[in-house]
C-alpha cells in the first residue's frame, strides 16, 4: 500500500499560518539525503560524555485533557488505537518471539512483515488524526502526537532499507518543515532524520563514509533551525565525535565549529575547541611539549631538522600492543632519518618501566606524573579521543597528519624524506 501521495498532498494543502509553539529557527536548507542503505574506535577511547538523544518533546497523549471516554472516530480515539498498536509491537508484550537474534531466516522475515503491516496501520491512523486536527488550534496537542507517531513509524520502515520507505521518510520531513519551519512538528521531523542518519552511520560508517557526512549535515541543519531545542547541542557533539572516530574530519570540523559558535558557553563547546585544535593541525606548526619519563623536558622546536613521528599510547592498550611490532620495524628502518616521540598515558610508572624494558622500546617518552592517563595536558589541549594515535610532522615542524594508519606509515615517512629533495631540484 502506498501512503506517500496522500500524506504529502495533505501537508502541502495545510494552512501555513497555523500557530504552534515556537521550537525552531527558519534556516532554509535541503534535507534530501542518501536514497539507499549500504552495509556501514578501535583503541582505547577517552571518557566521552554520554548524552543519548532525549525523547521527543512533543506530548504523545492528550488523554489527561479529557475526562470522558473519547468518541469513536475522534482524534483522541484514533490516538488511543495508535498507542494500542505500538504497545502490541514491544518485546515486553510479545516475548522472546520478537527478539530477532532468536529467529531463523523464515521467522525473521515473517516478523518483519508483521511489523511492517503494523507500522502501515499506524501511518493510516496518524493521517486520519492529521486530517481532523491540522486546522484547529485547540487540537494542537493531538496533531503533534500524530506527527510524532507517524515519524516513528516512518523511521521503523526506513531502517529496513527499502528505498521507497527511505524516500517517503525524507518527503514527509520536508513537507512538515515546509508547512511551518518554526513548529514543534518541524523540529521532530528534522530530528527524525538525525536519528536515521545516526543509526546508519553506526551500522555502515566504516564501509560507507557518506552516512557520516549525512549525519553531520542533518545534525547541523537541525541545530541551525532548532537551536533552542535541548537536543541540538548534544546532537552536534555526538555527530562530531562519530565523524572524528571514522576519520571523516571535514564534517567533524563543521559540526564542532558550529557547536562552538551556537553554544559557546557550554562545557561541550570547550571540548569541541580542543578537538578542533587537533583536526585543524595539518598544515600548521606544532606546539607540543612535556616532561619526559627520565625527568627531563622536551618541546617541538628541538626536533626540527628531521621528520618527527609522535605516538600516543599506553602499555595496557591491546590495539597498541598489536601494532607495536610494525611500528618498531618502521622506526628502526628510518632511525637515522627520523625521530620518534611517545606520549604515554600509563597510570603506573613501574608498569611503564617494565613494558619499556620488555618491549625494548627506545623512543623518547613524554610522561607527566602529575597528569596521568587522559588528564595528560597534551591530550586535553588537542582533544585526543582514542589511542593509539600516530601524528606525522615534517622536518620544518609542520604537522602533516594526525591520523596516520600504521599500514601507511612506511610510505608516509618515505614521502616526508623525499619532499625536501624534490623542493631543491631544478625545473625541467
Amino acid at each position: 500500500m502506498r501512503h506517500r501521495g496522500s500524506f504529502v498532498a495533505l501537508l502541502s494543502g495545510w494552512i501555513m499560518g497555523l500557530s504552534l509553539i515556537p521550537g525552531c529557527g527558519d534556516a532554509q536548507q535541503d534535507t534530501a539525503g542518501p536514497k539507499k542503505q549500504e552495509s556501514a574506535t578501535n583503541g582505547e577511547s577517552a571518557p566521552v560524555e554520554r548524552s543519548g538523544l532525549p525523547t521527543a518533546s512533543i506530548s504523545t497523549s492528550a488523554a489527561s485533557e479529557q475526562s470522558a471516554e473519547p468518541q469513536e472516530g475522534s482524534p483522541q480515539w484514533l490516538l488511543n488505537k495508535i498507542q494500542q498498536l505500538r504497545i502490541s509491537g514491544t518485546p515486553s508484550q510479545t516475548g522472546k518471539a520478537d527478539a530477532e537474534q532468536d529467529l531463523d531466516a523464515g521467522q525473521l522475515e515473517q516478523l518483519r512483515a508483521v511489523r511492517r503491516e503494523r507500522n502501515l496501520k499506524i501511518i493510516d491512523l496518524c493521517t486520519e488524526v492529521i486530517k481532523l486536527t491540522h486546522d484547529t488550534a485547540a487540537a494542537e496537542t493531538q496533531f503533534n502526537a500524530a506527527v510524532q507517531h507517524l515519524l516513528q513509524a516512518r523511521l521503523q520502515l526506513a531502517y529496513q532499507g527499502n528505498e521507497d520507505d527511505v524516500d517517503q521518510l525524507y518527503a514527509d520531513v520536508e513537507s512538515l518543515r515546509n508547512r511551518d519551519p518554526q513548529s514543534p512538528a518541524a523540529a521532530e521531523a528534522l530530528h527524525a532524520l538525525v536519528m536515521f542518519a545516526s543509526t546508519n552511520a553506526r551500522r555502515y560508517g566504516a564501509q560507507d563514509p557518506r552516512w557520516l557526512n549525512e549525519l553531520g549535515r542533518q545534525t547541523r541543519l537541525f541545530a541551525t533551525q532548532c537551536q533552542s531545542d535541548p537536543r541540538a547541542e548534544p546532537s552536534l557533539f555526538s555527530a562530531g565525535l562519530s565523524c572524528d572516530a571514522f576519520e571523516v574530519h571535514p564534517e567533524a570540523i563543521r559540526c564542532f565549529a558550529m557547536l562552538t559558535k551556537l553554544f559557546a558557553d557550554s562545557p561541550r563547546a570547550l571540548q569541541a575547541q580542543a578537538i578542533l585544535r587537533r583536526l585543524q593541525l595539518p598544515g600548521r606548526s606544532l606546539e607540543l611539549g612535556g616532561p619526559t619519563i627520565d625527568g627531563g623536558f622536551v618541546d617541538a622546536p628541538q626536533f626540527r631538522g628531521r621528520p618527527l613521528l609522535i605516538v600516543f599510547w599506553s602499555s595496557d592498550n591491546p590495539q597498541f600492543r598489536e601494532i607495536l611490532p610494525q611500528l618498531q620495524k618502521t622506526t628502526r628502518k628510518y632511525e637515522k632519518h627520523i625521530r620518534t616521540l611517545g606520549v604515554c598515558l600509563d597510570e603506573n610508572e613501574a608498569t611503564l618501566d617494565r613494558f619499556l624494558e620488555q618491549s625494548e622500546l627506545t623512543w623518547l617518552q613524554i610522561f607527566d606524573p602529575h597528569n596521568r592517563r587522559w588528564d595528560n595536558n597534551i591530550v586535553k589541549y588537542y582533544g585526543v579521543r582514542s589511542i593509539p594515535a600516530i601524528w606525522l610532522v615534517d622536518s620544518q615542524g609542520i604537522v602533516r597528519d594526525v591520523a596516520c594508519a600504521p599500514a601507511d606509515l612506511d610510505q608516509r615517512i618515505g614521502e616526508l624524506l623525499l619532499a625536501p629533495r624534490k623542493s631543491v631540484q631544478a625545473p625541467r
